[in-house]
Order: structure tokens, then C-alpha cells, then sequence
């Protein structure tokens, strides 16, 4: 007992951490590769699915914005935004993202950071616009993000009774979200996240200013996320999405894997029955910094995607623990300040442990998901939506323009 307490103490004091820096998977390497291309395979939507259903929701989300338009012409120009713009979308297409904009703001209405919460700041009206009437006392001509937003959620639920999609819009951090009806055999519902975005062409001073000027130039934009006491409640959110849609857009041009890398981690996520509390986006901000940290475009040919997997799924396993995982454009904004990871950091251990000893456990029909005996509970619903997907329903609406990403009208 003594000498291992002496252990402990001189390990402290040399500051040694013992960590793995591989996961070893039955089989060896070879054996991982080929699992991890089974899982990639497992995760993709079939094009013509994918284009059906994206000009579906597309045209029903232009019927309900032309009603949001009649009732307030506040709101001009509705984009797509999210994993299916950036070709990120796994497993199936029952969930998109839509910002809702006017191109006439991004010159009249600026903003000012907030230095004791990054990734925030003040909108300020410059001129007068249709928002006059939810300005805040202070600062003088600033915008109250809970008033816009309550807004929203009034038109946009008057909308949806106008177009009769029966559903209950709420409002979900910056978006206001619903579900519309599905015209698929495989889901019966899809959820929409509508996002006010007010356009900044100006880049933020606190960003990172080693970003790419190309993601520099598309701006940033101001969403309405309410902030909850004692956090001040009159700031907006700085939003990247743009950016992003622009770097995962070429981003594997090389030829190189970090998509497919990011879709397997999106599958496991769901398949180890991770918490809410740990989103697709956390994932995706490990894939950004490890493209910085791997310029080299023979670092993401497939043949690497064993290591760079155990990179990504260890590194992010010391961020839980740590509690700390930067946001990949302002550094100083910790993504996990103030989250519960407890049960976070036993998922992703689980999951490991799973890999090291039952990898197959990942695959359906598995009634405890990619977990050690006893790990975790059953959960049913989790193993339909991990199914592959094979028949659709025919739709016969006709096809739709999406608005297409340009970087002068983001």
C-alpha cells in the first residue's frame, strides 16, 4: 500500500498522465477498417431519397414563409442551412434546418461582442428598421433577441394553421421548431428548425484571425438564442453557419475522408446513446480543428481513417473530461461551459469498451447498443432509426428550386 501510494504521489508530481493514444480492436487494424466502412455505409441516404425529400420539405417550408412574409414583411429570403447543406445528413432525411433572413439588415443593423460572454453580442440598429418596435432601453438602439423570437413563434404558428399543418411550434435555443407531415414510409414526421439570421458582413475581433480569409468573406450572422439568468438575456448569438457550409463544402476536395469520418462519429453518437446535451455540432468542431491540425492531405487518405478515428473519439473523450472543448472560431468560447458530462464521459467509455471487446454490438439488431454486458438500458425506438433504410414512398409533388448558397446573400 505504501509503495503505491508513493506511486501516486510521484506520478502527481512528475505531472505523468497515463492515457491511450489507440483503441484496439479485435482483429487489428485492418479488421477496424473495415468495420468503420460498414458503419459509413449503414450511414448513407440514398441521393434520390435525399433530393426528393429535400424538395418536398423545401417547397412546404416556401408555402409556410410566404405566409410568415403576409404577416410580417419584416422577413424576406428563407435558406437552407445545417448537415443537409454541407452533405453531413445520416440514416434518413427527418430533419432540416432553414434560416430566415433580410438581405436590407446586414448594412443597418450591427453588432457589438460582449467581452464577458464570447460568441455573443448586442444587435444594434444603425437606421431604423421593421424592428423598431423590440429595441432595449440599453444599450441605446440595441434589438431584444426574447422579443423577436417571441415574435417569430406568433407568426410562424399562425402560418403553419394558414398552410394546415396541424403541429406545435416552440421555440428550441435560437430556432423555432415544428414537424411537418412526411410523405416517406420510414418516418411519418420531419423537424424543421427555423432560424432568424441577421447577416454581418463584418468578421468578429475575437475570432480566431488564423481562420481562412474565403470563410471570412461570407460573415457571420446574429441568432436569436436566449440566454438564461444570471447570463444576460439581451445578447445574440454569433452564428458561423455560413462559414461552415463553405468549409465543409470543399472540404474533402483532396479526395480526403473527413466527412465519412464525421458520419461515423454521428452514428455512434446515436448508436452509444450519448445525452441531449451533446450535439452532432461538438463532433463537428473536433473534424474542424483536426483539419487545421492536418494540413497535409495524405493525413485523410482512407487508409488513415484508423488513426484518425482514435484521434478524434480520444480527443474528444479528454475535452468531456476536461470540460473544456473550444469553439473552432472563438477560441475563448468554451462549447461545454456549464454542461452536465457525467454521463457523457461514461457513454463514450462505453463505447470504447465496446470496440475493444464486441464492436459488432453497433449493428441492429443489438438490443443494448455499441455497450459492455449490462452497460445500458434497451432502447427500441434508438434500433429503428439505426436501421438502414431501404423503400420510400413515390411522392408526386413536383420539384423545387432550393435557394442556392452564394456568398452575397448569406
Amino acid at each position: 500500500m505504501a509503495k503505491l501510494l508513493r506511486l501516486v504521489i510521484v506520478t502527481l508530481l512528475l505531472g505523468i498522465v497515463f492515457s491511450k493514444d489507440s483503441i484496439p480492436f479485435p482483429g487489428g487494424d485492418t479488421a477496424f477498417h473495415k468495420w468503420l466502412n460498414e458503419i459509413y455505409t449503414r450511414t448513407q441516404i440514398d441521393p434520390t431519397t435525399m433530393k426528393r425529400v429535400t424538395d418536398y420539405v423545401t417547397k412546404q417550408i416556401k408555402l409556410i414563409t410566404d405566409e410568415v412574409k403576409k404577416l410580417d414583411n419584416c422577413f424576406d429570403f428563407v435558406q437552407l442551412r445545417g448537415s443537409a447543406a454541407e452533405d453531413l445528413k445520416i440514416l434518413q432525411p427527418d430533419e432540416y434546418d432553414f434560416v430566415l433572413y433580410n438581405e436590407k439588415w446586414t448594412k443597418i443593423i450591427d453588432y457589438n461582442e460582449d467581452k464577458k460572454t464570447p460568441g455573443f453580442a448586442f444587435a444594434i440598429e444603425e437606421k431604423t428598421t421593421c424592428l423598431d418596435k423590440y429595441k432595449l432601453k440599453d444599450p441605446k438602439n440595441g434589438v431584444d433577441p426574447a422579443k423577436v423570437r417571441a415574435h417569430m413563434l406568433e407568426i410562424v404558428t399562425t402560418a403553419l394553421a394558414k398552410v394546415g399543418i396541424k403541429t406545435k411550434a416552440m421555440p428550441v435555443g435560437p430556432s423555432i421548431n415544428f414537424q411537418i407531415p412526411s410523405q416517406e414510409k420510414s418516418f411519418k414526421y420531419i423537424d424543421i428548425d427555423l432560424v432568424l439570421y441577421i447577416k454581418q458582413n463584418d468578421w468578429p475581433k475575437s475570432a480566431d484571425p488564423k481562420i481562412d480569409p474565403t470563410l471570412k468573406a461570407v460573415g457571420v450572422g446574429l441568432v436569436a438564442k436566449v440566454l438564461e439568468p444570471p447570463q444576460d438575456s439581451r445578447l445574440w448569438q454569433i452564428s458561423f453557419s455560413a462559414a461552415e457550409i463553405k468549409l465543409f463544402q470543399g472540404i474533402d476536395a483532396d479526395g480526403g475522408s473527413r466527412k465519412k469520418l464525421l458520419k461515423i462519429a454521428k452514428y455512434l453518437k446515436i448508436a452509444s446513446e450519448w445525452p441531449e446535451n451533446i450535439a452532432s455540432y461538438h463532433l463537428k468542431t473536433e473534424i474542424m480543428k483536426m483539419n487545421r491540425d492536418h494540413p497535409n492531405k495524405d493525413d485523410w487518405i482512407d487508409s488513415k481513417l484508423v488513426p484518425r478515428f482514435n484521434e478524434l473519439i480520444l480527443n474528444f473523450l479528454k475535452a468531456l473530461e476536461a470540460g473544456k472543448l473550444p469553439s473552432f472560431f472563438i477560441p475563448t468560447f468554451n462549447l461545454f461551459q456549464g454542461k452536465d458530462l457525467g454521463t457523457a464521459i461514461e457513454r463514450v467509455k462505453n463505447l470504447i469498451s465496446a470496440i475493444e471487446t464486441n464492436p459488432d454490438s453497433c449493428f441492429p439488431p443489438a438490443r443494448a447498443p455499441c455497450a459492455p454486458s449490462g452497460g445500458l438500458p434497451p432502447k427500441l425506438p434508438l434500433i429503428t432509426k439505426l436501421k438502414k433504410l431501404a423503400s420510400f414512398k413515390p411522392t408526386s409533388e413536383n420539384e423545387i428550386e432550393i435557394v442556392p448558397f452564394k456568398e452575397n446573400n448569406l
